[in-house]
């Protein structure tokens, strides 16, 4: 997400990005959540900053309107108040890192993945879990061209609405797939009163932190091509032929 996409989010007062990113007013030195109901600041007075810490550490105010640092603080207790472990396993799309909590899968990505490893906490453990032996098992199927039978518990760390998108992807059934539009109008079917647009989704779907079980891979453009992937769009092409699906463009 780049910076006009920040604004055009601001400029809208949208909920959906707050957490996601912090706005910070040069001239009166206080950040915001994106949709802040302030008075909107000129363009030019206004900086971005990834979370509540960054913000503090360049001499900024949290705004007592919106608090941004009680939101900051909520993300954060979600992300930190349990260990985590990793464990590294080969596939034929590179090293995958996955992450749990020994329960439950927090994480996985690709190497080289745009957010790698963005949502694991302080506490971090190397480890072969029973847990990473079942992900191995399903990925194997999975490369092996099949579907796989079962699936994994999963616990992805994100905003209410990044998780209500990708509950939205664990429902594309394997060898099929969706556009970034027909999400955003079942989003808005499913949440009535609640308008969203294929630019956030497809904001959401670029944060999925557990890539190939959370199937944002079968996320693509209106007209049927692969637009772009955190894993690299390489990747998708693959994952997206293993599955048996023929698109534009490949």
């Amino acid at each position: 997400m780049n910076n006009e996409q920040k604004w055009q989010a601001v400029a809208e007062h949208d909920d959906q990005y707050d957490g996601l990113f912090f706005v910070g007013v040069k001239s009166t030195k206080i950040f915001c959540q994106p949709s802040c109901k302030s008075k909107l600041p000129l363009r030019k007075n206004v900086l971005f900053f990834e979370n509540v810490t960054q913000a503090k550490e360049a001499g900024y105010r949290s705004c007592k309107r919106c608090r941004p640092d009680l939101l900051d603080n909520q993300h954060k207790e979600i992300v930190e108040t349990e260990m985590e472990y990793i464990h590294k396993i080969k596939s034929p799309v590179g090293i995958l890192t996955v992450s749990s909590n020994g329960q439950r899968i927090s994480g996985l990505w690709m190497e080289g993945q745009k957010y790698f490893a963005k949502t694991l906490g302080k506490d971090i453990s190397e480890r072969n879990l029973p847990i990473f032996k079942e992900v191995r098992k399903w990925l194997d199927i999975y490369f092996s061209g099949k579907e796989p039978d079962f699936m994994l518990p999963l616990i992805p760390k994100g905003s209410p609405f990044q998780q209500s998108i990708w509950d939205r992807l664990c429902k594309i059934p394997y060898g099929q797939t969706t556009t970034y539009g027909e999400i955003a109008i079942q989003f808005e079917l499913e949440h009535k009163g609640k308008h969203t647009s294929a630019r956030a989704v497809g904001n959401a779907v670029g944060h999925n932190p557990v890539s190939i079980l959370i199937p944002c891979h079968r996320v693509i453009g209106k007209n049927g091509y692969p637009t772009g992937y955190a894993g690299g769009i390489d990747k998708k092409i693959k994952l997206l032929k293993l599955e048996g699906i023929n698109i534009k463009n490949l």
